[in-house]
């Protein structure tokens, strides 16, 4: 059996919707991608763009 380390990553940011400081855990060996996460705090959706261990782009996702 094979064991694989994995590397994840936390960048701080705020939420599109209601400014709250939040962490978004990311894993930079991904190229690119792009997913929805909901806001810790109020619960909105938000999508999440990430390249490597860069957050591309963050905004909420009815836009």
């Amino acid at each position: 059996m094979s064991q694989e380390t994995l590397f994840t990553e936390i960048t701080h940011e705020h939420c599109p919707y209601c400014g709250t400081p939040i962490n978004l855990v990311i894993d930079p060996s991904d190229e690119l991608d792009e997913y929805v996460e909901d806001c810790e705090a109020c619960c909105q959706p938000m999508v999440v763009i990430t390249q490597g261990d860069r957050i591309l782009e963050l905004r909420r996702e009815n836009d």
